[in-house]
């Protein structure tokens, strides 16, 4: 059965009806909040059958929603722990091969010796020439290499952060750390950055302006 349009329903202009379907017409956003309100009190009516299925169905929905939620926060959880692996995987690579990632910086670049820079930078910190953020920054450089071979008085150092991607905390990190390394242990230390993705201009200048050489390493 065709429902009649508003002109088949002959209504006085002033009649309330017409007013509120005239509305309606005007403006059809708030056709299905009206159904709402208009459809609660029908639904209140209806077969205890009928509402009982209404109310099985919703809680399937909130069952199915329910999981669907539980399986996004799984996917998500998961998708970092596999970043975390291959930004792991990636440091460790670069680190294994440090006279390559420096070949044009280092004549000859080796992994520095972090027990001894690790104790200097306790040393450091129990003495009051470091904070402690200053402190863990420089426990927290992702490698440290240096100029001569293992054994032998290093003439420079580089501290090096390692991020398959980078942001400008990255930068600032590379440039404090590098300077609290170099202030414990006496020998200048380079401050660098190495990436496998390319960076924009703009990323390049604000490197240069912290003192930060950024390597391309894929």
């Amino acid at each position: 059965m065709a429902t009649p349009s508003l002109s088949e329903l002959d209504l006085p202009d002033d009649e309330l009806l017409r007013r509120i379907l005239t509305a309606v017409a005007a403006h059809p956003e708030v056709r299905e909040p009206l159904l709402r309100v208009l459809l609660t009190d029908e639904f209140l009516n209806l077969p205890t059958e009928v509402k009982e299925l209404r109310e099985e169905m919703r809680e399937g929905f909130r069952a199915v929603n329910q999981r669907i939620d539980e399986n996004t926060r799984s996917i998500r959880t998961l998708t970092g722990q596999v970043g975390e692996l291959r930004g792991e995987a990636y440091e460790r690579r670069c680190a294994e091969q440090i006279a390559a990632a420096l070949i044009d910086h280092f004549d000859f670049a080796v992994l520095g010796d972090r027990t001894s820079i690790n104790r200097q930078l306790i040393q450091a910190r129990r003495s009051g020439l470091l904070t402690r953020e200053e402190y863990e920054g420089g426990l927290n450089v992702d490698i440290i290499a240096q100029e001569q071979a293992e054994g032998e008085t290093p003439s420079r150092l580089a501290a090096i952060e390692v991020s398959v991607t980078f942001n400008e905390d990255d930068l600032k990190n590379a440039a404090q750390r590098a300077a609290t390394i170099a202030r414990i242990t006496g020998i200048p230390t380079g401050a660098f950055l190495i990436t496998r993705n390319t960076w924009p201009e703009t990323v390049a200048i604000m490197a240069a302006q912290s003192g930060v050489t950024i390597v391309r390493r894929s």
